[in-house]
C-alpha cells in the first residue's frame, strides 16, 4: 500500500524486510524495490545513491532470478548507464 499512496521510501524499506525474512528467494519483492527506487529517483531524492542501490539490487536479483522478464524489463535502465 505504501507504494500506491507514493511512499516509496516506506515501500523500499518493506521490500528490503521482506527480501531479507525470505532469503532473497521473492521475485516479487526484488521488483517491489526496484519500482520504489526508480520512483526516488525520478522524485530526485538522493539520484545517485538510489542508482547504485537499484544496481546492486538488479544485479542480486537477476543472479537468483536469471530468466524473470519482469527483471528483465529494468535492463534498459542499466544499459544506459555502462
Amino acid at each position: 500500500m505504501s507504494f500506491i499512496r507514493g511512499d516509496f521510501k516506506q515501500s523500499l524499506m518493506a521490500a528490503k524486510c521482506v527480501l531479507a525474512d525470505e532469503q532473497f528467494q521473492d521475485e516479487d519483492a526484488f521488483i517491489l524495490g526496484l519500482n520504489s527506487l526508480f520512483s526516488l529517483i525520478n522524485q530526485n531524492d538522493n539520484e545517485e545513491n538510489n542508482f547504485n542501490d537499484a544496481t546492486e539490487m538488479w544485479e542480486m536479483a537477476t543472479s537468483i532470478f536469471p530468466d524473470s522478464q519482469p527483471l528483465k524489463k529494468f535492463s534498459k535502465y542499466f544499459s544506459e548507464n555502462e
